[in-house]
Order: C-alpha cells, then sequence, then structure tokens
C-alpha cells in the first residue's frame, strides 16, 4: 500500500479502545490520526497518550478530508 489508511478513533470508554488505537499505530498500512469522544477529559487523555490530536466535534472530524475510516469503539447500553 503506497499511502496508510488514516484511521481515528470514535471512544475511549471500551475495555479494547487503546489496543485499537495502538493497532492503528503499529500497522505498517494505518495511521492513527485522531480521536473524538463525549467524555471531553476521557477523549482528550486517550489522545495525549497516543499523541494525537483531540476533537469535542464528532461532525467536523467525519466530514474532514484527512480521516479515511474509524473504529468505533462507544459505549454500549
Amino acid at each position: 500500500m503506497s499511502k496508510p489508511l488514516k484511521i481515528a478513533v470514535l471512544g475511549f470508554w471500551h475495555v479494547h479502545a487503546k489496543d485499537y488505537a495502538r493497532q492503528a499505530q503499529q500497522h505498517p498500512d494505518t495511521e492513527l490520526v485522531g480521536v473524538w469522544d463525549d467524555d471531553l477529559a476521557l477523549g482528550q487523555a486517550g489522545a495525549d497518550e497516543f499523541g494525537v490530536p483531540f476533537t469535542d466535534d464528532l461532525d467536523a472530524l467525519l466530514a474532514g478530508d484527512d480521516i479515511d475510516g474509524v473504529w468505533a469503539v462507544t459505549r454500549s447500553t
């Protein structure tokens, strides 16, 4: 693959969210580019841990042309 897929993680509540973020950083064909969470503290902590930007604006994140896909790891109800 010539350019890595740019991935954002949506939510850091789930027990496996950090695993998914780590996989996006470690896989040669993907790049972790951002984090969103409706829990601002949790999302910011996840973004800080992985050294990527945090946003609380989901619509702007999804509308941006700088991501190719997301891992949705939001709260289950």
